[in-house]
């Protein structure tokens, strides 16, 4: 399903520097992508050129005679040259061209291309790079290569849905240069900092230079080349020709020792470049101008310890390695690589000019499936969740001040009370400092860090199954499976030293302790007085001691004085056990429940619990949007 009304199908167009290909994939249900042949070939050279006033493209420009303007090997990083970029928009609108006319795609607004781009290119370039393709296509999106190459072998069943996860390496090869992408977690892609000129492009050139140097029409050829750049550079691609050749035939190419004659130009000249294994051998040990007197393999080697430098810096295990591009073809590039990578699983994408136009076609069909799923998750948690998260916050907060009131009472009150009764506390003032000093810590402490996760996990519960509801009937629609999106809103399993109480997997923290402590300084002073004044003289004989104590500093201290004075005597122990009886005791630690509960409620006004209701809503938020995001990758497991 596309977020862009009218779009019918994805064409993922594989643009290299040496060759380019296409693939359709329409946007039906379970329909697969076909490479979609061009002037009946189903990858062409990259070549444009004017014929009789006319655009043609690929192998036609190098076979057909008085071709004009021709371009080879003209993609260049943005913003390239004036050339490169009007070669780009001439070869680029050709191919729409031929696929319309020729009815193999639907063209106009019904078609999207998603054209690849080296990993290697910044969030500018693949701009710059939109915009001028947008001269000649319709839609175009710009994707980096390596996550076409992933896409297509997991297609290939060489990559399994949980390797995808993993930490990978894409190497892809191509003519012109070699770049390397580093992936892990299925969705972060960084860049290793690593691109080379080392392209395929520096052998074809030396096969050319050594049939150039043993031609009897050396200089015939020479001064041919000087004066007609087209002459030398169709010269140049037919001996890549030769060269994609051998190392598709490389079996039957070890018997080969004839030379293998080039036409060029109308007079009669001709190229004869020599391959077999000794003559490639010598081709890639050989020093060469253009890398400064070093070899293609040598350097290709040191490219790959460079690589593996660069991971070891970042502590990166690489568990696949991903080989794509027209030069991996090159048994020996493919050997090198399994040396230096030996602990990881290999994965060539084959056949590597279709396997990129192929990954792209199929990364077009998600990305346009699960933008517009993604935008309906981001609806969902600018309208739905708040309202979720709202109508839990009452209840929550009648739990926080239930479970913190009675935390305070039965871990601290109570105690204290036990210790003023047996004589370890001198005083009730001295008591009641005990208190206030204590509870300050413990709502700093493990015992309310646990107190707030009873008051927390049924509302997260329910605020967890009300949300998954709401977004399954989004995975339902868009064929996403409901567990992408399935929230855990959970607490965190290690106690803080501070009453910190994280919401869900997520970083953000809610503060409650502000302000209880004056609370409790309240709330026990009044109780403390309360049950002092309520004790009786007509409870027995233990009660006439206590009532005729009390009556003793009635009289001398004034009624006025009376809790005061109560408050800082050091009283017998017997007198202690009267006024604190089992009985006393449990109702004063119900009463001090009842009391700090609607006391913690208040704390937690309309502000606060504003702020926890941002807090659990904007997490469950970026949550979900982090893994709409992440769904492309779930979405092909």
């Amino acid at each position: 399903m596309s977020s862009n009304p009218g779009i019918d199908e994805v064409v993922g167009f594989d643009l290299g520097h040496g060759e380019s290909a296409v693939a359709r994939l329409s946007l039906a249900p379970n329909s697969s992508p076909q490479i979609l042949p061009i002037n009946t070939k189903n990858s062409q050279v990259t070549a444009v050129g004017i014929y009789e006033g006319s655009v043609i493209v690929g192998e036609a420009v190098i076979r057909s005679v008085d071709v004009t303007d021709v371009q080879v090997g003209f993609k260049r990083r943005p913003p390239g040259t004036p050339e490169s970029r009007k070669a780009t928009v001439d070869f680029a609108g050709k191919y729409h061209e031929i696929l319309t006319n020729t009815g193999q795609i639907a063209g106009g607004e019904h078609t999207h291309y998603f054209v690849g781009c080296p990993s290697s290119w910044s969030d500018d370039e693949m701009t710059a790079y939109r915009e001028l393709l947008l001269l000649a296509l319709p839609k175009v999106t710009v994707v980096r290569e390596s996550r076409a190459a992933l896409i297509q072998a997991k297609e290939e069943r060489r990559i399994t849905p949980e390797r995808l996860r993993s930490s990978i390496v894409v190497i892809d090869l191509g003519s012109s240069t070699i770049d390397v992408s580093y992936i892990y977690g299925g969705i972060r892609n960084q860049s290793l900092d690593i691109g080379t000129e080392l392209g395929g492009h520096l052998i074809e050139k030396e096969i050319m230079r050594r049939a150039l140097q043993r031609s009897r029409w050396r200089s015939e050829l020479e001064a041919l080349f000087a004066a007609n750049e087209t002459e030398r550079r169709v010269a140049e691609v037919l001996c890549r020709e030769l060269k994609e050749r051998y190392w598709s035939l490389e079996t039957v190419a070890a018997t080969q020792r004839r030379n293998q004659p080039i036409p060029v130009g109308d007079q009669g000249l001709t190229l004869e470049p020599i391959l077999n294994p000794a003559e490639m051998e010598s081709i890639l040990t050989s020093p060469l101008p253009e890398l400064d007197g070093a070899s293609w393999r040598d350097t290709f080697l040191r490219f790959l310890e460079q690589i593996r430098l660069r991971l070891a810096n970042r502590n990166a295990v690489v568990d696949v390695l991903v080989l794509t591009g027209g030069s991996s073809k090159m048994s020996f590039v493919r050997d090198l690589c399994r040396e230096q990578f030996r602990s990881a699983d290999f994965v060539w994408c084959t056949p590597p000019e279709e396997a990129v136009a192929i990954g792209l076609a199929r990364w077009g069909s998600i990305e346009l499936r699960t933008t517009a799923f993604s935008l309906e998750v981001a609806e969902i948690c600018n309208t739905i969740v708040p309202v979720i998260v709202s109508e839990h916050m009452e209840d929550l907060r009648a739990r926080l001040a239930s479970q913190i009131a009675r935390g305070l009472a039965d871990d601290i009150i109570a105690p204290a009370a036990r210790q003023w009764r047996t004589g370890s506390i001198k005083s009730l003032d001295d008591m009641q400092a005990k208190i206030i000093e204590r509870a300050a810590d413990w709502l700093r402490s493990a015992s309310s860090v646990s107190a707030i996760k009873r008051a927390y996990e049924p509302v997260l519960e329910r605020i967890n199954r009300e949300v998954d509801l709401r977004t399954k009937e989004v995975c339902l629609k868009y064929d996403v499976p409901p567990s992408s999106l399935r929230l855990k809103l959970d607490l965190p399993a290690n106690d803080k030293e501070k009453l910190n109480v994280g919401v869900g997997p997520f970083d953000t923290l809610v503060e409650v302790a502000g302000g209880i402590t004056l609370v409790i300084l309240l709330v026990l002073t009044a109780i403390a007085k309360g049950t002092l004044l309520t004790v009786s003289v007509t409870t027995g004989p233990p009660g006439w001691l206590v009532g005729g104590l009390v009556a003793a500093w009635a009289a001398l201290f004034g009624v006025a004085g009376l809790s005061a004075a109560l408050q800082s005597a050091d009283l017998p122990i017997l007198m202690r056990e009267t006024f604190l009886s089992d009985d006393r005791l449990s109702k004063l630690t119900a009463e001090a429940t009842t009391a700090l509960e609607s006391k913690v409620k208040a704390e937690f006004g309309e502000e606060q619990m504003q702020n926890i209701r941002l807090a659990i809503a904007g997490q469950v938020s970026s949550f979900l949007n982090a893994r709409a995001d992440e769904v492309k990758w779930i979405v092909v497991q």
